[in-house]
């Protein structure tokens, strides 16, 4: 039997309480046990060799997880919090709104709308063609943009041409900035804005949105119609320099940016030869013609080369020996005998002979020579940037003998006759349609050339205006008698001379014509440069089509005449200027 020991409870009944160590009894004091006998085997003490083991396997435990957990939080705490706050709260920023763009009169061309089947906001261009190469369009920022900004990687779309790239710093606002919560699967269960994002401000720009759509059909018509490669159109004030309308031809869908274009798409249009998305009024360098004669007039008179009412006669030609083979002589050519004509009808007329003896020499006529020329083509802004508000600006060439060195390096010599070619705008000399423009501008208010700008100024939510442009105009010094007979001469081009059709406008103007070869052969350039009305001048324009068949004489003429009926039948020079 077991002993065991018996207590009461507090309610007076019996516990039997065995007592552990009475069960076993300990082997080592009851020798006469047989050991080898199971049933004989009581109790046996552990050796001290089991408990040092046990103890150190502690110890040594013990001493493995104090080492990782302070490996895990001193040196890899920071990285893990950082984790686990990333898997369960994320900043993210967002792009606000860009600004709207509207034209002078507050009409909306450009604003951005909901597109539901893509689920998400499109910028949008009110005309997609008429106002792609002013406009421009949005999408991803360009790498070399993201150096120089690097907040701008975080905008799903900035400016990336046109006046869209050139004012993105206003139209595309601040980012904003929110927090999600995220649970284990990725789903968002709450979220909350810490920083609004700050819409773009808007800009109102200085074109009028219904002139801009009418001149680039009249553009396009008339060089589709008359076989002409392209195009391009400029219509401003030559006062304050602002732009009425800036066209470029061919154009090209703007919206399609806004969608998301193709790669097959994009590519169809980089590889068209009519190269849609070259600009070509500030980019395109062409030979200028005889649109640059009123600058040589001018340059004549002021420098004392020619009197106003001395004429020269024009048989068609002149004819220059040639100093390094006797006998032998080079021709000239006008494109039709004039006879006698003097400055104002040499303008009229667009007599060439005239303008080789003023440009070159000719009898008894100095000449202003190739040094004075090219001064005074530069007074007039050419051979450099405009600093019209559109990225991709070219300048263009203003030839001389160092020039022609480069150019033609196996006929590196200058002649008398490279300096008739400038004199009426042949040759290597060129232009882009902004340099005529910015020119023909300072011509008309004899003073200065005015900076043209298609910014009017950025303006908040409620239209006050934030910022407005300002420029500096470049002073001419003109004497204005010398500059008053230039101007009668391009009155008399518009009555009885090449824009005769001009002549009988409701608005007076005057203007010079230019026709100059192109690259291609049997093709020519037309230009057109002038100024209404003329005796007030406020209304600049030029107008230029590439690349026509030679016999085509008129096609800037023509648009011209077109631009000038528009605008008479909408409240004349005031009410688009206004």
């Amino acid at each position: 039997m077991f002993p065991f020991s018996t207590r009461k409870n507090k309610r007076g009944k019996l516990n039997l309480h065995i007592a552990f160590d009475e069960v076993l009894v300990d082997a080592s004091l009851h020798g006469s046990i047989d050991e080898a006998k199971p049933a004989s085997i009581l109790e046996k003490p552990f050796s001290r060799f089991s408990f040092f083991l046990f103890f150190t396997f502690i110890i040594f435990l013990l001493v493995f997880l104090l080492t990782r957990v302070s490996w895990l939080t001193l040196l890899q705490g920071e990285a893990y919090a950082k984790r686990a706050a990333s898997n369960s709260i994320q900043k993210t920023v967002f792009s606000p709104p860009r600004g709207l763009i509207y034209d002078r009169k507050g009409r909306i061309i450009v604003e951005n709308r909901w597109v539901s089947h893509e689920n998400e906001i499109q910028r949008t261009i009110h005309d997609d063609v008429a106002f792609s190469h002013v406009i421009g369009f949005v999408g991803l920022p360009a790498l070399e943009d993201v150096e120089k900004d690097l907040e701008l990687y975080n905008f799903s779309a900035v400016g990336r041409d046109g006046v869209e790239y050139f004012y993105d710093e206003y139209l595309r606002g601040e980012l904003g900035e929110q927090l999600q919560e995220v649970d284990a699967d990725g789903i968002v269960v709450s979220e909350g804005i810490i920083r609004d994002a700050v819409p773009g401000k808007s800009i109102v720009l200085t074109l009028d949105a219904e002139f801009q759509k009418f001149a680039y059909e009249a553009l396009s018509k008339t060089a589709a119609e008359r076989g002409f490669q392209g195009g391009a159109l400029i219509v401003f004030d030559v006062v304050s320099g602002e732009v009425f309308a800036l066209i470029s031809i061919p154009s090209f869908n703007v919206n399609l940016f806004s969608g998301g274009i193709s790669s097959e798409e994009f590519k169809k249009l980089l590889e068209n030869p009519s190269n849609p998305f070259f600009n070509r009024a500030i980019a395109g360098n062409y030979p200028p013609g005889s649109a640059i004669k009123p600058y040589i007039a001018v340059a004549a008179l002021t420098e004392n080369i020619i009197t106003a009412n001395k004429q020269i006669f024009s048989s068609g030609s002149i004819s220059i020996p040639d100093p390094y083979y006797p006998g032998r002589s080079t021709v000239f050519k006008d494109w039709r005998a004039h006879g006698f004509v003097d400055m104002r009808r040499a303008l009229a007329v667009s007599s060439n002979v005239y303008f080789y003896a003023i440009g070159g020499g000719f009898g008894d006529v100095k000449g202003l020579g190739i040094k004075k020329i090219r001064e005074w083509l530069y007074r007039f802004g050419f051979g450099s940037v405009t600093g019209i508000d559109l990225a991709g600006e070219k300048t263009s060439v203003v030839p001389g003998p160092d020039e022609k060195q480069f150019l033609h390096p196996s006929d590196p010599i200058w002649r008398i006759g490279d300096t008739y070619h400038v004199s009426i705008g042949q040759g290597d000399v060129l232009a882009t349609p902004i340099q005529a423009a910015r020119a023909i501008g300072g011509l008309a208010n004899g003073e200065y050339l005015p900076t043209l700008h298609l910014l009017k100024k950025v303006v908040d939510d409620d239209m006050t205006a934030i910022k407005e442009w300002t420029g500096t105009p470049v002073l001419l010094h003109l004497n204005k008698d010398e500059l008053k007979i230039v101007h009668e001469g391009l009155k008399l081009a518009a009555l009885e001379g090449t824009a005769s059709a001009l002549g009988s406008q409701e608005i007076p103007v005057a203007v010079k014509t230019g026709t100059a070869q192109a690259a291609e052969k049997n093709r020519t350039h037309s230009w057109l440069v002038g100024f209404a009305p003329s005796q007030e001048p406020k209304l600049g324009m030029v107008v230029f089509l590439e690349a026509g068949p030679s016999e085509n004489q008129v096609g800037s003429v023509f648009v011209a005449l077109q631009l000038l009926n528009w605008i008479s039948e909408h409240g004349g020079i005031a009410e688009l200027t206004d």
